[in-house]
């Protein structure tokens, strides 16, 4: 690999850079940034360490308004033509006793004592396209790079004790990157993996998010597995690694066939969410919870929005769909399917349900496959038509069934007659007509 900085800078932080220059300073692009721009990669954040304490940065850019975003730890946030720019000074930290934050932040002049503070050696280099040489790498990224490597800035003991979440960081990385883990530092992973019960619950979340929306999910999950971090932050998916699909010992285990399935779903977090779940009411335990249960108790204990739970739940409670029956059959379940779900929902179920085909040794698999991609064009061609699928898309309303009789005697005749009419309708939406439905009902209900 040739590991070349290729990113274009933008003027903003190139003029940022400069200033600090001519004011006598030092200053370099640090962190994901330069990682990112040497893998030949979109840069997405761009930051900036100095050997400026905080008020001298925000004195150099008075004339540019500036942000105290996490002064008393070095960080300022100079808006500079309208571009965001993060410009931390160099830092040490001391001991971490709450195994997140360090007790103290004592600000240093040396950039290679701010890098050593540093998670991963790949996360440890500067640049400054201004100074030759242009790179500091002094714990080897740029070889760690061309190796494919996740490896600790010095111990990983020492790494992972001072911030547990560091060893998710290390699997994400790995995922993101689809790099494998250096030896000593996954040795360390599974040596301190209970230490993850130190970390907060939301920090867990995010990381797993990550991983999940990464390129190569699969890699990030079976390595917190091998780690037996899994264990701690998803124990129910850790026992899925143990359950074998079938009743052959010899197949997939649960756990392996949800990677494949994750896999094969693209990076949405509802979508591989419900992957990852999908098949945990198969585990066999006594408590006999089904998969949206399962899913529902796993996603409120990391935190997960209730929004985002729900649509999970639901979409693993819809997963048995069997898409049976003649086409004109298959449409109405279609229909009912998207005035439950929603367009967004439904393409997902059955993208879950695609994804889940394809990773399964099924003999109809082929078949089954075909089936799908029929419910796709006829989803398609139900959204294009806009056809009806809700009370709220009837013809009719309930002061149309008052004005003809219908439920001045019993109010809930008017709820009784709507349902029906969407019945006829989700069989043959051409019956959404005024007149026919407020007949129909007329006769029905007399």
């Amino acid at each position: 690999m040739d590991c070349q900085f290729r990113a274009n800078i933008p003027a903003q932080i190139q003029k940022v850079i400069k200033r600090i220059l001519e004011f006598g300073g030092q200053a370099y692009i640090v962190g994901g940034a330069v990682r990112s721009a040497l893998l030949n990669l979109d840069v997405m954040d761009w930051d900036i360490a100095t050997s400026l304490l905080p008020d001298e940065v925000e004195r150099l850019f008075a004339d540019a308004r500036t942000i105290p975003t996490g002064k008393k730890f070095g960080t300022v946030t100079v808006i500079l033509d309208g571009m965001p720019v993060e410009i931390t000074t160099y830092r040490g930290e001391g001991p971490y006793s709450d195994s997140r934050h360090p007790d103290e932040v004592f600000f240093v002049s040396d950039i290679g004592y701010d890098l050593s503070r540093r998670d991963f050696t790949i996360n440890a280099m500067a640049y400054n396209p201004f100074l030759s040489p242009s790179l500091i790498d002094p714990f080897g990224g740029v070889r760690d790079l061309k190796e494919g490597l996740i490896r600790t800035v010095g111990k990983a003991a020492d790494r992972f004790t001072e911030d547990p979440l560091r060893m998710m960081r290390a699997a994400r990385f790995a995922a993101q990157l689809n790099f494998a883990l250096e030896g000593s530092t996954q040795k360390a992973m599974a040596e301190l993996a209970h230490l993850i019960r130190l970390t907060a619950n939301e920090r867990i979340r995010d990381e797993i998010n990550k991983i999940l929306l990464s390129p190569h999910p699969a890699r990030g999950l079976s390595l917190l597995e091998e780690t037996g971090i899994l264990k701690w932050v998803l124990p129910v998916i850790h026992r899925s690694f143990q359950s074998p699909v079938g009743n052959s010992v010899e197949s997939l285990s649960i756990g392996e066939h949800s990677l494949q399935v994750i896999e094969n779903c693209r990076s949405d977090l509802i979508l591989r969410l419900a992957a990852l779940f999908h098949d945990t009411g198969k585990l066999g335990n006594h408590s006999a919870l089904t998969s949206g249960e399962i899913a529902e108790a796993s996603l409120t204990d990391l935190k997960y929005d209730k929004k985002s739970t729900h649509r999970v739940v639901r979409l693993i409670g819809k997963g048995d769909l069997k898409l049976e029956g003649e086409r004109e059959q298959l449409a109405y379940q279609l229909r009912k399917l998207l005035g439950s779900l929603g367009h967004e929902d439904t393409f997902r179920l059955l993208e879950l349900l695609k994804a889940d085909i394809q990773s399964s040794g099924s003999l109809c698999r082929e078949e089954r496959g075909k089936r799908v991609e029929e419910a796709f064009h006829i989803v398609r061609d139900i959204i294009e038509r806009k056809e009806p699928l809700c009370i709220s898309d009837l013809a009719i309303n309930g002061w149309d069934l008052l004005e003809i009789g219908i439920g001045k005697k019993n109010k809930q005749d008017i709820g009784k007659a709507l349902n029906e009419a969407l019945e006829w309708v989700l069989h043959n939406p051409e019956e959404n007509k005024k007149e026919h439905l407020l007949s129909k009902l007329k006769t029905l209900f007399g």
